[in-house]
């Protein structure tokens, strides 16, 4: 019984296997708007005086085109290959970028602020402060979250 009401609550919540995609989508659609991005990315190149990258650019347009109409395992390919390159360069961007930011930026104002707000987050204050926490009952029915807004 606690199962299904779960597994009812989640497909409530988030019903991830109504939103997915059919297994054969287009991928000459694909293939076609990934490429018309990378022309229009090429030619914004070529307008601010880039001329060797634009044409680049164009280069992998043109791939992306001719193998997503022609070829689809070898754009299925290009594709696994740019999904993977993209997921190494966000973790190491991540590590790279938010590591520093957080050292330089909200650990030095949590040492600033060490100690002068601990009395009001602790359980047990000495002066009792005003809250505005009401204590509810769990939710037993599914229906509070199918119309959460």
């Amino acid at each position: 019984m606690k199962r299904e009401t779960t597994s009812a609550t989640t497909e409530a919540i988030w019903p991830w296997r109504l939103d997915a995609p059919p297994k054969s989508t287009g991928v000459w659609k694909r293939a076609l708007l990934q490429s018309l991005v990378a022309a229009v990315v090429a030619t914004v190149m070529l307008y601010l005086g880039h001329a060797l990258i634009a044409i680049f650019i164009w280069s992998i347009a043109a791939v992306l085109a001719l193998s997503g109409i022609f070829m689809r395992s070898v754009f299925q390919k290009i594709e696994s290959f740019g999904k993977k390159l993209g997921g190494i360069v966000a973790v190491i961007l991540s590590w790279l970028l938010l590591v520093p930011f957080y050292y330089l930026f909200f650990w030095p104002m949590a040492l600033l602020r060490k100690g002068r707000s601990r009395e009001i987050f602790s359980a047990a204050s000495a002066t009792p402060h005003e809250s505005y926490w009401l204590t509810r009952p769990p939710e037993s029915s599914v229906e509070n979250y199918r119309r959460q807004y």
